[in-house]
């Protein structure tokens, strides 16, 4: 009995260990825009009935980012899997979160459109919670061009949780609704 037991729990654990995700399938897996604005509450403004433009009120919101490989985004951390990210992945990522926010906003996200916004990341990183610390924080700086006005515009969103991809994942809402926010940016999808 002590035989099959100690079988049953090797598989188990053997199991649990083959069905780990790693920290960038935790952040991908936990852009729902939907679910993070309700957790913080937000409620999206109707742009649209502020607009001033004369067709669809529409944003091209384009993935500008050109650093294409993983990187290790714990500054002095050992280099490990556990917290590799994509910055061209995780841009995809933010890119498809805004444009889930501003449809909230009444506000299209159309290829055509010739209000482009070209987002890339500056700068992202992460503290992980230890021993002494019992959250995890990220910290995100975004760089949004406006190709028209030859303008670019920096968010820095800094958040913090249990765990560093729920954090990431939180100042990633930060940064998109800072975005949103923007007067200025505001005026220019807005043509006021």
């Amino acid at each position: 009995m002590k035989k099959l037991s100690l079988f049953v729990l090797c598989i188990v654990m053997l199991a649990g260990c083959g069905a780990q995700r790693t920290f960038k399938e935790d952040v991908n897996r936990s852009m729902r825009p939907s679910e993070v604005r309700y957790l913080f509450g937000t409620q999206p403004p109707n742009l649209k009935e502020k607009a001033k433009c004369a067709d669809e009120v529409a944003v091209n919101l384009v993935n500008a980012e050109t650093a294409d490989k993983d990187v290790n985004i714990v500054p002095g951390a050992v280099y490990s899997p556990s917290w590799l990210q994509n910055p061209r992945e995780l841009t995809g990522h933010i890119v498809n979160f805004l444009g889930d926010n501003y449809r909230q906003c009444r506000v299209l996200n159309n290829p055509q459109s010739k209000k482009t916004l070209r987002i890339s990341i500056r700068k992202v990183e992460g503290i992980p919670n230890s021993a002494f610390k019992f959250n995890s924080t990220a910290n995100l700086e975004l760089d949004v061009f406006l190709p028209e006005k030859q303008q670019t515009f920096t968010f820095y969103a800094s958040q913090s949780s249990g765990d560093l991809y729920w954090a990431l994942v939180y100042a990633v809402h930060d940064a998109t609704w800072q975005v949103i926010n923007d007067p200025v940016i505001q005026d220019y999808i807005l043509c006021r």
